[in-house]
């Protein structure tokens, strides 16, 4: 299983340069989780991109609509936040030498609880993965 974070969900759903290889990693992994986090965080990169202008309003209801369509037919399996999920955070940040955005922290943290590998193309993301002992995609 690996835990997708929006770096690398959003290209799935919007053209990037990362497009194909985001695609290729969701298409070959045996499952792939999100969390609430996830969602709220592609929501808000698909309106960052209707108001910078590079997708259309039609573009970002279609990948929006595209993406609720993967959610409800069970191609990602989405994770509700926990308490559980702040009390690793606290862990996290407490810890780690790395300084760690609440977003990322909150990833990181679900990531963990499932044991999943981390998909992302972030690099503080990645390196925090690493440095908390998980496998990170690509």
């Amino acid at each position: 299983m690996i835990y997708a974070d929006t770096s690398l969900l959003l290209p799935c759903y919007v053209p990037e340069e990362q497009s194909e290889e985001a695609q290729r990693i969701v298409e070959t992994a045996d499952a792939v989780a999100v969390s609430d986090v996830t969602v709220a965080e592609l929501y808000v990169g698909l309106a960052r991109k209707l108001r910078a202008g590079s997708l259309t309003r039609d573009q970002m209801e279609q990948s929006r609509s595209f993406f609720e369509e993967h959610l409800s037919q069970g191609v990602y399996h989405r994770v509700a936040l926990s308490p559980d999920h702040v009390a690793v955070v606290r862990a996290f940040c407490t810890e780690s030498r790395i300084p760690l955005r609440t977003l990322d922290s909150l990833h990181l943290a679900v990531a963990s609880d499932l044991g999943a590998a981390v998909a992302t193309f972030d690099k503080r993301l990645a390196e925090a993965s690493r440095a908390s002992g998980l496998t990170v995609v690509p």
